[in-house]
């Protein structure tokens, strides 16, 4: 089991303590979220109280990239620590994300800095107006996370562009791109990309 600030993951393969993981959550002052494939989620919530939101996702994952820069002629930048509170700014400026796991500036930065996370960012007239970003990198994986552009800037196929040249870079790393989606304007996207689903995600909020 997985702990990420006050959101934990749980994963067993049958049969598992699905009660000892509720146990640990529970006790833990922390705990509002958990996530996780669905058939171990739906398991271990019949031990925790009653949850006050629930939303199912697909995870996909994405072993080729099958998309072109060519055909978005933009330049794509990666971005460094010194990049960390251009990214935050331009982050909160997105109304989906003003309820995921907190974040700051300075943790940004010393995400940027250990290769704990990343990001491809584009610019327009010196701002940041599209970006997409990884978390909890390691040597097999790394999920792709924060896929957004300003609503000024969208259709424009700068957030398919800054995925594509995320999961490249990954995958000539020897690391496997995953992310999580529930949208299926998206998930067609990410599919031209080179995404395949590959299992249903549940996230909970407690």
């Amino acid at each position: 089991m997985l702990k990420y600030y006050e959101s934990y993951i749980p994963y067993g393969k049958e049969p598992f303590a699905a009660e000892a993981f509720a146990n640990i959550m529970i006790n833990d002052d922390s705990f509002k979220r958990m996530s996780g494939l669905k058939s171990v989620c739906e398991e271990v919530a019949t031990y925790l109280p009653a949850y006050k939101q629930k939303r199912q996702m697909y995870y996909a994952k994405c072993t080729r990239v099958e998309y072109s820069e060519v055909d978005i002629p933009v330049k794509l930048e990666k971005a460094t620590p010194d990049d960390a509170e251009a990214l935050q700014t331009f982050l909160d400026q997105i109304p989906e994300f003003a309820d995921s796991l907190p974040t700051n500036v300075e943790t940004k930065r010393q995400h940027l800095q250990t290769g704990f996370a990343r990001a491809i960012y584009v610019k327009d007239q010196g701002k940041i107006v599209s970006s997409a970003s990884t978390t909890a990198e390691n040597s097999a994986s790394a999920m792709i996370v924060g896929v957004a552009t300003l609503k000024t800037h969208k259709q424009k196929g700068f957030a398919s562009a800054c995925v594509a040249r995320l999961c490249s870079d990954l995958i000539a790393e020897g690391k496997e791109p995953c992310l999580f989606y529930d949208n299926p304007a998206a998930g067609a996207i990410y599919k031209r990309i080179g995404f395949s689903d590959i299992g249903l995600w549940m996230m909970y909020a407690y």
